[in-house]
C-alpha cells in the first residue's frame, strides 16, 4: 500500500526529469568519417589543414589523426586553429591513443566552436599514411566541411599557419587530421538536471527522517 502518493509522485516526477536531461546532454562524435579511405599513401613530411565552419555550438573534447591499422605508426602533432590563426588548442596523436573508425583521437581540455564561426584543424603526416577520395565521406551534421589545404613541412613536428602552399584538388582533400565534437547543452538542460537531482535528494532525506521518527 502507497502511504503517501505525493511523495511518490514528486519522486518519481524527479527521477523523469533527471533521466530527460542527461539524455539530452550528447556524447561526443566525430566531425568526419567515411566507409573507406580508397587511397593511402606512406611516407614524405606534409602538414594537412580541414577548414570547416561549426553550425551550431560545439563542444571539441579531443584532436585526432587517420590511422591504418597495417601502415600507420608515427606520432602526429595536431592543433585546432580559429580563422585568424589562433591556436585554441594542440596535442599529440600516437598510437596509444584510443581508435574510433578510421582515427586515433586524444583528448584535450574542453574547447568551444561558436555557431558561425569558422576553424582548421592541422596534423602533420611525419611521414606516415594519409588518403585522399574517401568513399562516403560524411561530416557531423552540426558541421560544414569547407575544404583541404596543405603545405610542406620543414620538420616531422612543424605545424603549418595561415600561408598554406595551396588547396587539394581531390573530391574531398587529402586527409589526416580530425577532432570529435558535440553539442554544447543549453543552460536549461542542466538546470532540469540539477532541480530533479535536488528534488530527490529533498525526498530521500525527508524518507530518512520520517522513518527515524517511527524508530
Amino acid at each position: 500500500m502507497i502511504r503517501n502518493p505525493l511523495s511518490h509522485l514528486l519522486l518519481t516526477g524527479a527521477l523523469l526529469a533527471s533521466l530527460f536531461a542527461a539524455s539530452r546532454v550528447a556524447h561526443a562524435a566525430p566531425a568526419f568519417e567515411f566507409d573507406d579511405p580508397q587511397f593511402i599513401f606512406n611516407g614524405d613530411n606534409w602538414n594537412f589543414g580541414i577548414n570547416f565552419r561549426a553550425d551550431q555550438n560545439l563542444q571539441v573534447d579531443a584532436l585526432g589523426y587517420f590511422w591504418d591499422t597495417e601502415f600507420s605508426t608515427a606520432a602526429h602533432n595536431v592543433a585546432l586553429f580559429s580563422a585568424n590563426g589562433v591556436k585554441l588548442a594542440d596535442t599529440t596523436v600516437d598510437a596509444g591513443d584510443a581508435l574510433n573508425g578510421h582515427f586515433r583521437y586524444s583528448p584535450i581540455s574542453t574547447v568551444t566552436l561558436t555557431a558561425g564561426a569558422s576553424y582548421r584543424v592541422v596534423g602533420a603526416s611525419a611521414g606516415d599514411a594519409y588518403f585522399f577520395d574517401a568513399v562516403n565521406f560524411s561530416s557531423h551534421p552540426g558541421i560544414t566541411y569547407l575544404g583541404n589545404v596543405y603545405s610542406g613541412l620543414s620538420g616531422s613536428t612543424a605545424l603549418f599557419d595561415l600561408v598554406p602552399e595551396g588547396s587539394n584538388d581531390r573530391l574531398n582533400g587529402e586527409w589526416g587530421p580530425t577532432l570529435s565534437v558535440s553539442p554544447v547543452p543549453e543552460p536549461s538542460t542542466y538546470a532540469l538536471l540539477l532541480a530533479g537531482l535536488g528534488l530527490m535528494g529533498v525526498m530521500r532525506k525527508v524518507r530518512r527522517e520520517k522513518t527515524a521518527r517511527l524508530l
